[in-house]
This record gives C-alpha cells, structure tokens and sequence, in this order.
C-alpha cells in the first residue's frame, strides 16, 4: 500500500489520506456512551423544545461484541484535473461503508484505485481485527471490478450531491448508463440509476415521467437481485419506493440497511425522511433519529438534507415556526434545491407569511418552471401514501390559495 501511495502521490495527498484509527482503551465504556448518545434522549435536540407524542424510537447502539471505534477521514485529491475529485470522495465512502457492515462504529464522517481501497481496508482489518475481521472487509468488497464503471459511478454520485438543477442530474444519468454498459452485474450503478431517474421524476424534469418510473423500477429491481444485503443498495431502494408512492416498502427497506449497518449516519438519515411523511407518530421518530444523528455529526456535509426532513417532521406535526426555521436552512445551504424552496414558501405559508410564500414559489420556478405548486402537492401526496398527513403537509399552500385541499 505505502508503495501505491508514494508512486501516486499526484492523486491522493497523504496527510489527508491517511485513515485514522483511533484505539479505544475501554470500550465496553464507549459503547455504554454512544448507546446513551443514540437512544432517546430527554434533552431538547438542537436548542429546540422536545416532541411531547410518545413513541418507540429504535436504539442505535452499539453491539455488545465487536470492534473498538475508528475514523475515516476524508482523501484529498490534489491531481491537476479538478474532475477527478469524486475518485478521492469514492475511496473515503467504500471504505466508511465496509467497515460500517462490518461493526464499526464511525465517528468522523467522510492508478489503481480499486486495489488501494482493498489495500487500505485490509490494512485497518489487520490492525484492528485479526484475521476473521480480515475476511469479513474482503468479503464486502465492491461490487465491480471494472475500474472504470467503479469511477463513472462515483462521478455520477458526486456530481448528483452537488447538482444545482435538472441538467447536472440528467448528466449523472448518463455517467450511471455508461457504469453499466461497461458492467451489467454493477449493482450499486444500477440503484444509482434507479434513484437518479426518480428524481428527475420528482423534479418534474423527466422528459417521459413514465417511463422513467418503469426504467427506475426495473433498474432498482437488477440491483437488489444482485445486491439484496448491501446497505448502500438498500438505501437507495428505499428511497426509489418512496418516490413510487410505495411507503411501506420504503421503510422496510430502509430500516433493514440500519441493521446491517447501524453507524453509517447516511443509512439512517433516509428512514428519517420515509416517516416524516408518514402518521403523526413517525414523524416523532423522524424528529428524533434527525435530532440524534445532527447531534453526533454537526459538521457532517449532509446536515442540510437530514434538517429538510426534520422540516418535513414538523410539518407534520403542525410545528409551523420551526418548519420555516430548518428549512431557511435548507435554503441557505442549497439555494437551488427547488423542494427545499417550495418546502420554505409552504411553512411560511402555514404561519401566514402570504407574500414570502409566493415570493419563495417565484425563485422555485424561476429554476425550474415545471416545478409549480402543483407538482409540488403531487410529490407530497405520493410519498404520503396511505398515511393521513398530506392535508397537514400542504396546509400553507392551501392556506395561502395556491392549491386546492
């Protein structure tokens, strides 16, 4: 691995490539705490007052055998080409994702480049785990070996994360087809893909929504006969389901990534958002699996989204105020995320602010036009689906005339 490293040191700086791990001396004592961090919590999350509803929230601790804790900090890519960015990002979230699965606990979010990222992974099993711990970490390797599908599909998730509109979405589309036409038997690409053409479907972007709906199902289909116990792929599932008004087969999907991998923040913040849309009393655990996962990762590059569906929560809870307060957030991290703005203009809605609403729908549309009111009513109603909260979730756009009840 040291040789990789110092022959492609164009690639990957080493400070910042370096995996830190961080040895714990007593940790039957630091599973006793990150179980008092994950489970409920009496304290208010983020300065703000506690749901009151009563519900069961899941637990997120530890196991009671296992490994210790590590940290993943993330690879800098100092290449003169500023496109190869994603590769960097790519080794840093296999790896949180294997070592994830495998039962650790992560702490710290995040040529040939398959091969380093085996390298590495075995290394920290090495030290870490003995040689069955070894063996799990090679075991969940990527699911490719085509070194090119592997970086056109983390291209495809980089540029997705950082898309301002519909037309670097539809770029990542095409990145994730040209994964798979080089290997077919890439789930991970095709769940990509699946959830890719969902959101150009939700955004009101897909020049056929149909059959973007037929190619997404089809494609999160391949991927989960080819992958049904990845985590990454099960999120993705959930997420595909969501949007194809499938709830509860969301959620299903979504809590089984959880307990395969129970420290990956990405794999809970998704069940989060599933049950904002859900009864009063998921959007209670919605709340709380926010607020707890917010409070372990503050600086955690996702925060925005995971406050999006906190703000989602408490729409469905009536909490108004606060729905304007996470999702001024939202905006102001993501100024171009046209649901986060048409989220924005329905709180202020609910709290009366007509004007802010209307002004808010304008900067949404001036993005993209396609994606009116309307549309907007008709993503929320499908991911509400068999749930009696889509009347409390579009409250401020009826409130203030802009749809219908």
């Amino acid at each position: 691995m040291s040789n990789w490293i110092e022959s492609n040191a164009n690639l990957l700086s080493g400070p910042a490539g370096i995996v830190t791990v961080l040895s714990i001396v007593l940790p039957s004592l630091l599973r006793k705490q990150a179980a008092s961090r994950l489970t409920a919590s009496s304290s208010p999350p983020m300065a703000m007052a506690p749901i009151a509803t009563p519900v069961q929230i899941p637990s997120l601790a530890a196991p009671v055998d296992g490994p210790g804790a590590i940290a993943v900090l993330p690879f800098d890519s100092i290449s003169a080409h500023a496109g190869d960015t994603h590769l960097a990002d790519g080794i840093s979230c296999e790896i949180i994702s294997a070592l994830s699965r495998a039962g650790y606990q992560h702490i710290a979010p995040r040529a040939d480049i398959l091969k380093v990222q085996a390298e590495i992974a075995q290394s920290i099993a090495s030290s870490l785990g003995g040689e069955a711990f070894r063996a799990e970490v090679l075991h969940l390797s990527p699911s490719t070996s085509n070194t090119t599908a592997w970086s056109l599909a983390q291209k495809a998730r980089h540029d997705y994360m950082l898309a301002t509109g519909p037309e670097a979405i539809k770029g990542a589309v095409e990145l994730a087809r040209q994964a798979l036409a080089l290997d077919q038997h890439y789930a991970l690409a095709h769940a990509l893909l699946a959830q890719l053409l969902m959101d150009l479907v939700s955004t009101a972007s897909a020049a056929d929504g149909e059959a973007a709906k037929l190619e997404a199902r089809s494609a999160m289909e391949h991927a989960l006969a080819l992958a049904s116990r990845d985590p990454e792929v099960l999120m993705y599932a959930g997420r595909v389901w969501m949007e194809l008004g499938e709830r509860e087969k969301s959620v299903t999907a979504l809590r089984r990534g959880t307990q395969l991998s129970p420290y990956d923040l990405m794999e809970w913040g998704f069940p989060a958002r599933a049950l904002a849309f859900g009864t009063r009393e998921n959007a209670v655990e919605a709340h709380a699996i926010v607020a707890r996962i917010i409070e372990i990762a503050p600086e955690h590059p996702c925060v925005w989204t995971w406050e999006l569906f906190q703000g989602v929560a408490c729409l469905n809870l009536e909490r108004y105020e606060l729905a304007v307060e996470l999702f001024r957030r939202v905006v102001e991290a993501s100024p171009k995320f046209v649901r986060g703005l048409m989220s924005l203009a329905n709180a202020l809605g609910a709290c009366g602010q007509i004007e802010d609403t209307r002004s808010y729908i304008d900067r949404t549309l001036a993005i993209n036009a396609n994606f009116s009111a309307q549309r907007y009513a008709g993503y929320v109603r499908t991911l509400s689906a068999g749930a009696d909260s889509a009347g409390r979730l579009l409250f401020g756009l009826v409130k203030a005339e802009l749809i219908e009840a």
